[in-house]
């Protein structure tokens, strides 16, 4: 029985996101998809030409949208998650429902996050970096209270590895990857969610909410 979940359930149950071009996404991300992606983000530059990006974006949703959130970094194409990268000012959702993300710059952004914002990418690669520092502190992962983040970077295995055991527990991969890596990541973390204190009650908060 397939169980529908909302938009902000989903983003709280997230553990890995896959950033990629939206040109290279209908080729690409339903073999990336058997890794276990929790959300793609799909980038256009703010130069895609709108009826072919939405074309693409529509035979994803078809194809995977039920395994995976898919995010967009422009409002000019209707989607659920849109996502808004520095410089960025036009806070403008796809559709009233639509969850909006940002990836944050300065430490201020994730001590005192924007209400705005459902879910946050967290710029660093290396435990002990003051961006992912900031965030631990501030915004534990598995707190009802936290906003969502990602720590965003060109990870491997062995680096989520590392920033699992400094309390991450969220990433996205600037990268892509292969799908033998992307399985071995989503272990990494799930393992790190089940042996986390705050998991089951994290868990019964994010599948009702």
């Amino acid at each position: 029985m397939t169980v529908l979940r909302s938009l902000r359930s989903r983003m709280l149950l997230a553990r890995v996101a896959v950033q990629l071009p939206l040109v290279e996404a209908g080729d690409r991300l339903p073999g990336l998809a058997m890794g276990g992606i929790d959300m793609a983000v799909l980038t256009t530059g703010g130069s895609a030409e709108r009826e072919a990006s939405l074309e693409i974006l529509r035979g994803l949703e078809c194809r995977i949208g039920q395994r995976m959130l898919l995010a967009i970094d422009t409002p000019e194409i209707e989607a659920d998650v849109r996502v808004l990268f520095p410089g960025e000012q036009d806070r403008s959702r796809p559709h009233r429902w639509a969850l909006l993300g940002q990836v944050v710059q300065g430490q201020g952004q994730i001590v005192e996050p924007d209400g705005a914002f459902q879910f946050l990418a967290v710029p660093g690669t290396l435990p002990g970096s003051p961006l992912l520092c900031a965030a631990v502190e501030n915004q534990p992962p598995l707190r009802r209270g936290s906003v969502p983040w990602f720590a965003a970077g060109g990870l491997d295995a062995g680096s989520v590895q590392a920033l699992a055991a400094s309390g991450v527990r969220r990433v996205w991969l600037t990268g892509g990857g292969s799908v033998e890596e992307l399985e071995r990541i989503g272990e990494i973390l799930r393992r790190a969610w089940g042996e986390d204190p705050a998991y089951e009650d994290y868990l019964d908060f994010a599948v009702g909410a």
